[in-house]
């Protein structure tokens, strides 16, 4: 009777040690397959931003964050990864993705620099006179309207975030300017 029930526990134990083993592997799978998609919504955006940055002329695209409406123009991402919100950092040549316990998940390079802040807004506190932004100005703006913190846009609630590029005054030579703002 003794052996006829340790056979029985030590095939329970087996059992459930496969079990645990299972449930690691779809985990890690499950994990995997999360990153991924952390890595592809950032780097789209940043290849998004880096073409914008690189076209000849003005150029207007909106970043649309909304599952529920299809029908908005622009490029579509998803509000949430994994069933989890997540947030974007965007620095001045960077983005960075966390998710909603602020950890970093993935992060991308734009190649150009983009602000997070409308050329009006830094044109109406540095050039009231309106004579053309310079260098030093723009650095200004860039860690003065936001105090120096990146723009911080949470994906929890729908968003659309509208990336401009137009031709301005700087250091006195017309230039273009990337600007990203929530719509």
């Amino acid at each position: 009777m003794l052996d006829f029930l340790s056979s029985k526990g030590a095939l329970t134990l087996a059992a459930l040690l496969m079990l645990s083993l299972m449930l690691m592997v779809v985990d890690t799978t499950n994990e995997a397959a999360e990153q991924r998609n952390y890595d592809v919504v950032v780097e789209g955006i940043a290849n998004t931003l880096s073409e914008v940055n690189s076209s000849p002329g003005n150029v207007s695209i909106a970043l649309v964050f909304d599952d529920s409406s299809p029908n908005i123009a622009g490029i579509h991402y998803p509000q949430t990864i994994g069933g989890d919100e997540y947030q974007l950092l965007f620095f001045s040549d960077t983005i960075v993705i966390t998710d909603s316990s602020g950890k970093m998940r993935s992060m991308a390079n734009v190649h150009g620099d983009i602000h997070g802040w409308l050329v009006e807004e830094c044109s109406s506190t540095q050039d009231p006179e309106d004579f053309g932004l310079t260098s030093e100005q723009i650095s200004y703006c860039d860690e003065n309207l936001e105090n120096g913190e990146p723009w911080i846009f949470d994906m929890g609630n729908a968003k659309v975030l509208d990336i401009t590029r137009g031709t301005h005054r700087v250091d006195g030579e017309v230039s273009y300017l990337t600007s990203v703002k929530l719509r």
